[in-house]
């Protein structure tokens, strides 16, 4: 069968759009980043509309969490302040392994694995008095004993909340959905902090300054 000209024009088309259109009609997962020395800055997208930004030298990292727009060939970055939101985004609920035996899973809001050695979670007795450090398999499986433990206590978030943050458990196994990204959970101390605006130019090879002409942040493969 032959191919219309006009078919075969819009094929050559779309083949050949820019990444900026392409990224703008659909969001994808991409990473930014720039390296100076001791110092670095990241930004790290996901096909949610989120982003996270990761800067700092010599060890001292801060991070900001939010959300990109995309306008044309402009893509904006809006920070947000965590402690306003919700830290757990939901709970997925099955079936036990036995009468005294769960199985807990964290997974970030895009649906990765937490299983950093910097993430620490502790089971908390029934008394309120004592915990216990939960060991997590490389799947980033806890198995935890709900008669003996009334809820687990998610450490790293004190930071974001300046507050404890408790999961109650029950007597079935879990996912637990936090409403953060998997990367947050890197640092055992994460510095949150909340940044203005920023606007960049999105180009096929990464994000460039306002008028188009300076190289900021390079594309990762």
């Amino acid at each position: 069968m032959r191919m219309l000209p006009s078919l075969k024009l819009l094929i050559t088309f779309l083949l050949f759009l820019p990444t900026s259109f392409t990224f703008a009609q659909s969001k994808r997962n991409a990473t930014f980043s720039v390296k100076d020395g001791m110092c670095s800055d990241m930004y790290k997208l996901d096909s949610l509309g989120h982003f996270f930004h990761d800067s700092g030298c010599e060890g001292r990292y801060t991070q900001s969490i939010g959300s990109y727009q995309i306008n044309q060939d402009k893509i904006t970055f809006t920070a947000e302040n965590q402690r306003h939101a919700a830290p757990v985004l939901k709970i997925s609920e099955c079936a036990s392994l036995d009468d005294s035996t769960c199985k807990v899973i964290f997974k970030s809001r895009d649906g990765k694995v937490i299983s950093d050695e910097h993430f620490i979670v502790d089971a908390i007795d029934t008394s309120g008095k004592f915990f216990k450090r939960c060991a997590f398999s490389n799947a980033g499986e806890t198995l935890v004993n709900f008669k003996k433990y009334r809820s687990l206590r998610i450490n790293n978030l004190q930071f974001v909340y300046n507050k404890w943050i408790y999961v109650d458990l029950k007597n079935r196994d879990m996912e637990i959905f936090l409403n953060f990204p998997e990367e947050l959970f890197h640092y055992a101390n994460p510095i949150i902090k909340t940044e203005n605006p920023v606007t960049f130019t999105l180009k096929e090879d990464g994000l460039y300054s306002l008028d188009g002409k300076d190289k900021m942040f390079s594309l990762e493969n």
